[in-house]
């Protein structure tokens, strides 16, 4: 990681997602590049400024017509050299099988309450599938971890 971390310093890169089929239950698998199911980027909107997105984590929906896709949680983080990393715009985002983008987006500062607007969310998961996902993050350098539930729109995950 250090060794990549020299050489792209200062790049944008796109997320990358490994699809792997792993058994109910499993725990402590070795996961590798080579043993994914897929792999593609995500094709993730450039926010501008000197922003670039991240994709801490991601769930499942289906999409219209039985497709599936991905609720995809994303923050923009300031370049490295540039102070402190902010979170300009913390998104959730649908993309396809394949990583390409969908219309819209919620946009997590407008719907989260004010001191929770600029967390560095981590984690996500459904709370009630198809309607509310739970969002999580650690609260740097200590406190407790601090979790949210945010509505879907309804038929959101299948637009």
């Amino acid at each position: 990681q250090k060794q990549f971390k020299k050489t792209a310093d200062g790049l944008k890169l796109k997320p990358l997602v490994l699809v792997h089929d792993l058994e109910a239950g499993a725990k402590g698998v070795d996961v590798k590049v080579e043993d994914a199911l897929t792999v593609f980027e995500l094709d993730v909107p450039d926010p501008g400024g000197g922003q670039w997105f991240r994709a801490p984590d991601l769930v499942w929906c289906s999409l219209e017509d039985g497709r599936e896709g991905f609720i995809v949680l994303l923050g923009s983080r300031s370049r490295p050299g540039h102070g402190k990393t902010r979170f300009a715009h913390t998104w959730l985002k649908r993309f396809d099988i394949q990583g390409r983008a969908l219309p819209g987006y919620i946009n997590l500062k407008k719907v989260l309450p004010p001191g929770l607007r600029d967390a560095n969310w981590e984690g996500m998961d459904w709370f009630e599938e198809g309607k509310k996902l739970v969002l999580i993050h650690d609260e740097p350098p200590k406190g407790p971890p601090t979790a949210v539930i945010v509505d879907v729109p309804e038929g959101w995950c299948r637009e």
